[in-house]
């Protein structure tokens, strides 16, 4: 399979299969959570405020976010 642009091509077949490539839309995608409490599972106090956030979007940033998840 080869990326040309935005479209992918799959050799090898009789018929090439062409497709278009959707565009990133993952930083919008996890701004949405921030902005949406929506299925968050955990929440965060931090100087006498609180954040509702996701534990596998934290647990993906360090080693010490999945330490004090778990």
């Amino acid at each position: 399979m080869s990326v040309v642009a935005d479209s992918v091509n799959i050799s090898g077949q009789s018929n090439a299969i062409q497709f278009k490539v959707p565009e990133c839309r993952l930083s919008d995608d996890l701004g949405l959570l921030f902005e949406n409490q929506k299925f968050s599972d955990v929440t965060l106090s931090v100087s006498g405020r609180e954040f509702q956030a996701h534990k596998a979007i934290l647990a993906g940033e360090t080693e010490s976010w999945i330490l004090g998840l778990q």
